[in-house]
């Protein structure tokens, strides 16, 4: 995917006013000298190649800066190398002519990048892409001028990528508040779920014209039974502890959408608890649109994910060349059970009572397959109760909880670890 940096402003003047202005020049050259120059005229070179789809992308941004609402929101989709998983999925709202984002999932943008998910920062992309040996096809909405889908398709492996904007909510669709209020109801339904035993929150709150510098700012830990909050901005009182919640914010926002107001909500996919709530409660006005944050920290899954980095580096380092095991899962799925014996490079798994051939049950009984399960469950915001062996870092017994395509609900065990 090209940088998506604005490109200088282009100028272009009719081809007969050009040829004018050479010929005016030319007899007024003949009119003064009385010789002719003895070095000749330099030939000028080719212009440059009308693009009609430049017209096509000036045309539909033109009217996005003519018809663009105050206040919108939209989801906007990236598809890139899907062998390396270069995708992403953002929400994106404006108000008051400032944007934030929220990641729903996939890799995410460079930290500053978030300029290549608005419309002008697509536009100008699309731009870019022009100059490629590849294919640009791009089509737009004509009633506000963003773009829906803009395609590039290379003849390079990697060079192809698509970008799309669905679920454009302006203030003012009739269809929007009972959208909404829906939304916000299975978010807070989702939130108060299986909260992990421990976790942290930072919640803020921030006027769209002042910005995320001039917040207000509570966080929030439950660490071993007990709830800890304190905030960056307690002397103003502007917030008190009990509004600055999960619950707090989506009945605030619940309140403004009776009231006439215009609200829209994002998650991350995740966790589900990463939220931004964007609230304008007077559209036709200004100075009163606002956001709040939420960014969520799961404490179990995190030293979850600690626990499985220093095991799975202190496999790497230690990892014995000859050895044997047991290898069994029990769970959702079927019940697995192999022997497992490695002599270097040489693997030979056996299946046990009716468990199917290896090949048979789509999984991976070696250690290093299994550490790599266990990252991708984690990665996925996926629930890990796991111990590890401490001297040479193979998981002795793992309790999977998937949130995503990795893995099965269940419990690993390697048993019987022998060394010759």
């Amino acid at each position: 995917m090209p940088t998506k940096n604005t490109p200088p402003v282009r100028f272009a003047m009719p081809a007969a006013f050009i040829a004018g202005l050479l010929v005016l020049a030319a007899l007024s050259v003949a009119a003064c000298s009385p010789a002719p120059s003895p070095t000749p005229a330099a030939t000028p070179g080719p212009s440059a190649a009308w693009d009609p789809r430049l017209d096509v992308i000036d045309q539909a941004e033109a009217v996005w800066d003519a018809h663009q609402p105050k206040t919108y929101a939209y989801t906007f989709d990236y598809t890139g190398n899907q062998a390396i998983g270069d995708t992403y999925r953002y929400r994106v709202t404006s108000l008051e002519g400032h944007a934030e984002t929220q990641l729903i999932n996939g890799r995410g943008l460079p930290a500053g990048g978030e300029h290549a998910v608005t419309v002008p920062g697509i536009y100008a992309g699309a731009r870019l892409a022009l100059a490629g040996d590849g294919t640009l096809t791009t089509d737009a909405d004509y009633t506000y001028g963003y773009p829906k889908s803009v395609t590039y398709a290379s003849q390079a492996a990697d060079g192809s990528w698509s970008e799309a904007i669905t679920e454009f909510l302006p203030a003012g669709d009739p269809a929007g508040p009972a959208r909404t209020q829906a939304q916000l109801s299975t978010l807070l339904d989702r939130w108060q779920r299986q909260l992990p035993a421990e976790f942290e929150y930072t919640w803020s709150r921030f006027r769209a014209a002042d910005g995320p510098a001039a917040a207000t700012v509570w966080r929030v830990r439950l660490e071993g039974g007990k709830v800890v909050s304190s905030s960056e901005s307690e002397a103003d009182g502007s917030v008190p502890s009990s509004a600055a919640t999960p619950e707090g914010s989506i009945a605030a926002a619940q309140r403004v959408i009776s009231g006439g107001g215009w609200v829209d909500v994002a998650a991350d996919t995740g966790s589900g608890r990463n939220l931004l709530i964007s609230i304008d409660p007077s559209p036709a006005t200004t100075g009163d649109a606002y956001w709040i944050r939420i960014s969520f920290v799961d404490l179990v899954a995190q030293k979850a994910a600690k626990a499985h980095a220093t095991a799975a580096a202190r496999w790497a380092a230690n990892a014995p060349t000859i050895y044997a095991y047991t290898w069994r899962y029990r769970g959702a799925g079927d019940d697995l059970t192999y022997k497992v014996s490695v002599d270097g490079d040489t693997a030979t798994i056996r299946p046990v009572g009716g468990t199917p051939a290896v090949e048979a049950a789509f999984v991976a009984p070696r250690v290093e397959d299994t550490l790599t399960l266990i990252g991708d469950v984690l990665a996925q915001g996926g629930r890990v109760t796991a111990t590890y062996d401490k001297k040479l870092g193979y998981p002795r017994s793992v309790t999977l909880v998937p949130h995503g395509d990795a893995g099965l609900k269940g419990t690993i065990t390697i048993r019987d670890f022998r060394l010759p």
